[in-house]
């Protein structure tokens, strides 16, 4: 069973929480709307699941209070300081070039991330944050599967799509239809990397199957 990812609810997070060098600076596009992405679109309710669902750098940054009016970007700036401060030019680079992209959502992600690789790791964790944490402030529709896998799966989540090589192979594998295809995903990343989504898609599978599938 595939993991149920939402390929449709999160270029908003794209193009509303690109990172912004200061911490009171409102993103470059906080206007900007949704249309095709990757990844789950998140929830702005704490993870549950005590230490364990916090053991990921992701998880729960300290993040001072944000002035800035505007709901997304504060909800960025609350939750997500610590990895977009982290956000380098290489990976602002990758916000920007998503932003313009005129590709489908993984062709797109995968384009910019090939020609910034040195910020991808960056771009993966920000995103990765923003998508938990702040898609309803962020203009993302009610969705009770993305609630749920991410009160549920929240460390599996992020340990998979805050890795670049990660969420490339989730790109690949959620586009598959057939067997031949998921061994051609298979046969380009490594075991880690399956093995690391496997786990977010047995914890969807385990917890959310009910409302996900």
């Amino acid at each position: 069973m595939r993991g149920g990812l939402s390929w449709g609810a999160v270029i908003s997070v794209f193009t509303l929480c690109a990172c912004s060098g200061a911490e009171n600076t409102p993103s470059p596009a906080a206007d900007g709307g949704a249309t095709d992405a990757f990844i789950d679109g998140g929830s702005d309710a704490t993870p549950e699941g005590g230490d364990a669902a916090r053991a990921h750098p992701v998880l729960d940054q300290t993040c001072p209070v944000s002035s800035v009016a505007d709901a997304c970007d504060k909800c960025s700036q609350e939750r997500c300081c610590e990895t977009r401060t982290a956000c380098d030019p290489e990976c602002k680079a990758i916000f920007t070039c998503i932003n313009t992209c005129t590709d489908g959502a993984a062709v797109c992600v995968n384009k910019c991330m090939d020609a910034h690789p040195t910020g991808a790791a960056g771009y993966s964790a920000q995103n990765a944050c923003v998508n938990l944490y702040c898609t309803t402030p962020c203009g993302g529709k009610a969705d009770p599967c993305r609630d749920c896998r991410l009160e549920n799966c929240a460390l599996e989540h992020v340990t998979c799509f805050a890795d670049p090589e990660c969420r490339r192979y989730g790109y690949c594998f959620e586009a598959c239809t057939d067997a031949a295809c998921d061994e051609g995903c298979r046969s380009k990343t490594t075991a880690a990397v399956v093995k690391r989504y496997d786990a977010y898609n047995a914890c969807l599978n385990k917890r959310c199957g009910s409302v996900c599938f």
